[in-house]
């Protein structure tokens, strides 16, 4: 009986530990959750995720960020690039609690195709939907203390449409080809035959379509020419047996040969530019430093055998140095 006492005794006192227990442990947890809140509001550590595409601005003053997991609401903000970190803020968008896509993003001004952009979340921690940053409105984290925030890229827009699709206004591979030897000097209507030219193919040209052209001016450059030309020697041959109309036969000019098995003609006719790894020098392809109107003049005006690469119209050097990074140009000034 005495035992049934103490046993009944213990478990009455456990059972008044126990009650008294429940409600301070479920504040307890009560706190802990606030401080956990608390903590999320101080150092941001929400969560959140954010994806975002390469893209071409549409319009250009536009982005838009596939998906954007907000811990309460926040903001999507847009940072330009910063020597490959965040930079300044080009614009942002009230996000909400939880899921959200296909964010539209205005921006104070137009992408630029090719930069680096990113997305940052922000959380709204302030007044509601006022982004408020320097402020309440901080970045956001993940669960490893970064901010989250994935850069992508803005692209060009590569249309796809068939290529007889547009109307073809100009061409030019060589270098003053289709500037001096297409219906420059000799026709009645150089315009309609520069028109002409322009909307033609290199297929034309090895049909000869143009040839007689470019012979004709070439010719008469030479004409043109002639005085200025003296003391060099020129490709071109003169029959003067009329001094007021002198015959000029520029055929030797385009016979010669710029490079092994490669003459002028070949480089004239069909207008190109061909790009040969094997060979990093004008005519294949050209560097930005290339003399190419010397070259170009001087292997149809002169015999090149005999007198290299002389005519100096062109600087000798940029007004500015080059790059050493892509793209390679000098600033703008």
């Amino acid at each position: 009986m005495k035992k049934n006492t103490l046993l009944s005794a213990v478990v009455s006192i456990s059972a008044m530990f126990a009650l008294t227990a429940c409600p301070e442990e479920e504040d307890n947890n009560a706190n802990n959750t606030n401080n956990t809140n608390n903590t999320t509001g101080s150092n941001n550590a929400t969560f959140g995720a954010v994806t975002v595409a390469d893209q071409t601005a549409d319009p250009a003053n536009t982005v838009v960020v596939a998906t954007v997991a907000s811990v309460g609401p926040g903001f999507i903000v847009i940072h330009a690039d910063d020597n490959g970190a965040p930079g300044e803020v080009l614009g942002n968008t009230a996000v909400n609690d939880g899921s959200n896509s296909d964010v539209s993003v205005t921006l104070s001004r137009d992408t630029v195709p090719g930069e680096v952009l990113y997305a940052m979340l922000h959380i709204d921690a302030g007044t509601v939907g006022t982004y408020e940053f320097p402020g309440p409105d901080g970045p956001a984290t993940d669960a490893n203390g970064d901010v989250i925030t994935p850069r992508f890229t803005t692209g060009y827009d590569f249309r796809t449409d068939a290529w007889d699709d547009y109307t073809q206004v100009d061409r030019i591979g060589m270098p003053a080809v289709s500037t001096v030897l297409a219906g420059t000097l000799t026709d009645a209507d150089p315009t309609a035959t520069k028109e002409a030219y322009n909307a033609g193919t290199p297929t034309d040209d090895l049909a000869s379509a143009f040839a007689g052209i470019a012979v004709a001016n070439l010719a008469a450059l030479h004409g043109a020419l002639r005085d200025d030309l003296t003391g060099t020697t020129v490709c071109a041959t003169f029959d003067d047996t009329d001094p007021a109309n002198p015959i000029v036969d520029p055929s030797a000019c385009l016979s010669q040969e710029v490079a092994t098995g490669v003459t002028v003609a070949n480089i004239v006719i069909p207008d190109l530019i061909v790009v040969d790894p094997a060979n990093s020098s004008f005519p294949n392809g050209r560097k930005l430093a290339d003399q190419v109107i010397d070259i170009t003049l001087s292997v149809i005006l002169l015999d090149i055998a005999q007198t290299g690469l002389v005519i100096d119209v062109n600087p000798d050097t940029n007004d500015k140095d080059f790059s050493e990074t892509f793209p390679y140009l000098a600033a703008p000034h």
